[in-house]
C-alpha cells in the first residue's frame, strides 16, 4: 500500500514590488509612482537584502491605516503615558 505524500503549501512573508501592488488591488505602476507618499505615511520599506516587502509589516500598515489597531498599540507609544511621565519629571 503506497501513502501519498501532502503537498506542503508555504505563504511566503516576502513579496515582490508586483506582488505588493497586486495585494494592495493596485497596478505596478501605480505602486511605483505612489511608493514615496505611501512611506513618507509609514509603509513599510523595501528589503532590499530579501529582495522585496515583508507582507506582515504591510498588513500591519493596513490595520493602523484602517483603524482596525490604535497607534499607541501600533507602536507601544500612548500619548497619555508619555504626558504622565513628563508631568512627574520621569523623563
Amino acid at each position: 500500500m503506497s501513502t501519498a505524500r501532502r503537498k506542503t503549501i508555504i505563504t511566503p512573508r516576502i513579496l515582490r514590488r508586483s506582488e505588493i501592488a497586486t495585494y494592495l488591488n493596485h497596478s505596478e505602476t501605480w505602486f511605483s509612482t505612489q511608493r514615496e507618499r505611501l512611506e513618507a505615511l509609514g509603509f513599510p520599506r523595501f528589503i532590499s537584502t530579501l529582495d522585496g516587502y515583508d507582507k506582515a509589516a504591510v498588513d500591519h500598515w493596513l490595520d493602523r491605516m484602517s483603524g482596525l489597531i490604535a497607534e499607541s498599540e501600533a507602536t507601544g507609544f500612548s500619548a497619555d503615558a508619555w504626558s504622565k511621565a513628563a508631568q512627574h519629571g520621569e523623563l
